[in-house]
């Protein structure tokens, strides 16, 4: 995603991007008080991350995607624009990363209350891109980005380890990303490799590596008990094939296979609506709606 200023349109609304940075703070703010975090602290952590995804943003936007490389272009960028999403999230986080060590503020925790809030701007900046240019691509996009916010703010009622949300927003954006790479007409080839299909993968990878690390698993032990559900199913396939009763109890699960596939179903539904209708409640106690949040 490649987000351009100073009314360089064809690639972002100037209204998209207001109104997205507009309720990005809007939202920090409300998560930084919800967690009783200072006021200035939570103003030096949004300059903080924002300078870093800043400076980020227009190198990687400059190494990646600009041909003719002068330092002209790469200065100029209100003449030039050009702004890197991937590389802006690397810079917020390097941004709060050198911010922590000044300050006493665990990054994983800021990086998390980030993660909401840069999805609904997200969802507000590609509805805009939709509104201007009709593409198909941004307007996925921004269906996408509501759904992972509503996603994140789900998670946010029960307490998850610290980096939780982080590493969630990063996943579920890759994977946005790399769903919609087909549907994207400005492909950049690095090194043979188109970027938009790189830079999320790579993204993927690595928030996966970390979400597994924050979350303090065990990779032996994992793949121990995975390779002792395996074995155990092999077990059963030769007791199964061995043993008439154990046959027979097979052959009537495959006959009521339809009905447990319908019940499955209906409740799968059920469950969705149930969702569907907290999503909103949430959604409307975000935006300080309390009354029809009831």
């Amino acid at each position: 995603m490649t987000i351009n200023v100073s009314g360089l349109i064809p690639y972002a609304s100037p209204a998209g991007i207001f109104l997205g940075i507009l309720f990005f703070i809007f939202l920090f703010w409300r998560a930084c008080r919800h967690e009783l975090f200072d006021s200035e602290e939570a103003f030096d952590l949004v300059l903080a991350g924002s300078f870093g995804a800043f400076v980020f943003a227009r190198i990687f936007d400059f190494v990646f995607k600009v041909q003719s490389k002068t330092i002209t272009r790469l200065l100029f960028f209100n003449r030039y624009g050009g702004f890197d999403f991937w590389g802006a999230i690397l810079g917020l986080i390097v941004g709060l990363i050198v911010f922590s060590k000044f300050k006493k503020v665990d990054v994983k925790f800021a990086l998390d209350l980030f993660a909401a809030p840069i999805a609904f701007a997200q969802f507000l900046i590609s509805l805009g891109l939709y509104i201007s240019n009709r593409q198909r691509v941004d307007l996925f996009s921004a269906v996408g980005f509501l759904v992972i916010f509503i996603i994140l703010k789900r998670f946010a009622v029960k307490v998850r380890h610290k980096g939780f949300f982080a590493a969630l927003y990063l996943v579920l954006t890759s994977l946005l990303e790399l769903g919609l790479f087909k549907l994207k007409s400005h492909v950049h080839i690095f090194f043979g490799v188109p970027y938009e299909l790189a830079a999320p993968g790579a993204f993927l990878v690595f928030s996966i590596v970390i979400w597994y690390s924050l979350a303090k698993r065990k990779l032996f032990a994992d793949l121990r008990n995975l390779l002792g559900v395996l074995f155990l199913g092999v077990l059963r396939f030769f007791r199964m094939s061995r043993s008439a009763d154990e046959a027979g109890k097979f052959s009537k699960s495959v006959i009521f296979l339809p009905y447990y596939i319908v019940r499955t179903i209906l409740a799968i539904f059920a469950t969705i609506g149930k969702e569907i209708r907290a999503s909103v409640l949430e959604l409307l106690y975000v935006f300080g709606l309390r009354k029809f949040s009831k």
